[in-house]
């Protein structure tokens, strides 16, 4: 009874910490987040408003069509009177902190040791990637977290009707939270029936459950889609095949299994569960390896089909590879519960599924930086058992050779992976944080430009002037060619039409600060660099006449004489 009291306590000192992580970066700047601009323009217009804006014409084409998290935070504003740019800025730490209960819960059930539930919270609480990723308000943070709950209860919906309806109403609130979360929920359910079709003996209900649950959310989610969020269907779905074809593929590859695994001559007491586990841990041996090429390929040659190039700052994300090599390599060679397996297997195959579609087939919803959150969960739960296992077997001289070789292995490849850096991880420059300074241009340009003016600039600033300053922007549909123009005509063509998320417009004014002069964010999937010289010389020549500056951020007009540059 004291231990369980001295865990509950040390689980709610982690949200504590984990809150304090999360806040430190937000509290720093006036703006924390590379969309946050955008994310408080969805959360004030539905504080106000009490729906979504449409038509919706900033970057983010599939953000008011997965509303959850806006709509969460903007309930919370409208009833606490708390603003809607304090609850964009501050709501998402205290929210994404709770995720170390669910977290603690299964860490202790897959170690069977109350360290193991401490160690798992304590990766999730203070883990580099996880503390700068679900500090920003984004729907893929509450989704993270309706698929934790998810997959507490649908571990046991085998055989519990309760566990069974909760994780079906959860996986249903996954689908306007979070088209990736969903995605992963719908891949859990069909590796599930796998398993229970192939190599698990399952009583007809457990299989029936699993596939009435499958077939629901699938059905569901491709309703939902269809009606609500025919962006991500243009973007996503129509990529991977055309339609109707797309649509009925989940169908078919479920009936196939679930016809398979109790029509065909396949006897299931054949497959032991020993037989099922080493051939888990032969696949997952093979990822291992397969990751470690991988890391080493896409840093000499760029990510596949779609142009991702390492950034050197990935590198310093490698240290928090070393203690889930260790559960991965423990797994592998002394794991035998059925739970762990099961959990382990399913996250993994679903990471590496996601990723391997969008490899070949070039969709940017599926490079790594995308699914990265849902890997750390997968790593969250191997430091858990992993290192706790990995401790108890040094003091059995018999294993204590196997507890070196996981060690070694572990730090091999971290070294490894700092020696090639990981472009699997975005770069902390992509975050986007902003200076006081910044907001002030965006109130400035709120009350002294017109309202139908566009300007140029990154996307980070995009983002500001589009939130906070209540204009178009270009972001980097027309940024990107306006500040590589290549010489005065080329940047005059671009300025007098360019490509933003509203459409084709004239562009009335630019705004540069010193942060986007010496690295511009334009393209995720790429490297800040600095403005050339050459555009910045561009912007002191007569067609553009400087309104405003602050010594950080500065406002162009572009007013060409009547006279034409020949």
């Amino acid at each position: 009874m004291r231990e369980d009291r001295w865990y509950l306590y040390s689980v709610i000192s982690l949200y504590f910490v984990s809150l304090m992580l999360r806040l430190i970066m937000p509290l720093s700047y006036s703006v924390w987040g590379p969309d946050t601009g955008e994310n408080y323009y969805i959360v004030n217009y539905f504080s106000s408003f009490g729906r979504m804006p449409s038509p919706y014409l900033g970057f983010g084409s599939t953000y008011t069509e997965f509303p959850a998290v806006y709509e969460l935070l903007g309930v919370f504003s409208s009833f606490s009177g708390i603003s809607s740019a304090t609850v964009t800025e501050l709501g998402m730490p205290f929210i994404s902190s709770l995720l170390v209960f669910p977290f603690s819960s299964i860490g202790r059930r897959l170690s069977g040791r109350k360290a193991g539930g401490i160690l798992t919270a304590l990766f999730y609480s203070a883990s580099v990637v996880t503390v700068g990723h679900t500090s920003i308000i984004a729907s893929d943070t509450l989704g993270e977290m309706v698929l934790i709950f998810f997959l507490n209860f649908y571990l046991d919906s085998g055989r519990s009707r309760t566990a069974f309806v909760f994780s079906t109403l959860l996986a249903v609130s996954m689908i306007p939270t979070y088209h990736l979360g969903t995605v992963f929920v719908i891949l859990t359910m069909f590796i599930s029936l796998v398993y229970y079709s192939f190599f698990r003996r399952a009583d007809s209900a457990c299989l029936s459950r699993t596939v009435i649950s499958l077939v629901s959310v699938t059905t569901l989610a491709i309703f939902y889609w269809s009606l609500a969020a025919p962006e991500f269907m243009k973007l996503f779905i129509q990529k991977i095949a055309p339609l109707p074809l797309s649509l009925l593929l989940p169908y078919a590859a479920i009936l196939l299994i679930y016809f398979a695994g109790r029509y065909l001559h396949i006897s299931r007491s054949s497959f032991s569960y020993s037989v099922s586990r080493r051939l888990l841990s032969g696949y997952i041996f093979a990822i291992f390896i397969i990751t470690a090429a991988a890391i080493v390929y896409v840093s000499a040659f760029g990510f596949p089909s779609i142009p991702i190039y390492p950034d050197p700052a990935s590198a310093f994300f490698a240290p928090s590879l070393i203690l889930p090599l260790v559960g991965v390599l423990f797994f592998i060679q002394f794991s035998t519960a059925r739970y762990e397996n099961f959990l382990v297997g399913v996250l993994l195959l679903s990471v590496v599924a996601i990723i391997a579609v969008g490899f070949f087939t070039g969709i940017s919803y599926l490079v790594p930086f995308r699914v990265v959150e849902y890997l750390y969960l997968l790593l969250a739960f191997l430091v858990g058992f992993g290192v706790v296992g990995t401790l108890e077997l040094y003091f059995k001289p018999e294993a204590r050779i196997w507890v070196s070789v996981i060690v070694a292995f572990a730090l091999i490849f971290s070294t490894m992976a700092v020696t090639f850096q990981s472009a699997a991880i975005s770069s902390p420059s992509k975050i986007g944080a902003t200076p006081y300074e910044d907001l002030q241009a965006a109130n400035w340009i709120a009350w002294n430009t017109p309202r139908n003016s566009t300007f140029a600039s990154d996307h980070r600033l995009s983002s500001i002037v589009f939130g906070y300053g209540g204009r178009e922007a270009t972001w980097e549909f027309g940024g990107y060619p306006i500040f590589h123009s290549t010489g005065l005509h080329d940047l005059l063509a671009n300025l007098n039409l360019s490509e933003t998320p509203a459409g084709s417009a004239r562009i009335g004014y630019i705004i540069v600060d010193r942060e986007m002069v010496n690295s511009a964010n334009f393209y995720p999937n790429q490297p800040d660099l600095p403005i050339p010289t050459s555009v910045l010389s561009m912007l002191k020549t007569y067609y553009f006449v400087e309104v405003y500056t602050n010594g950080f951020a500065t406002v162009y007009e572009y007013a060409p004489p009547l006279t034409p540059f020949v």
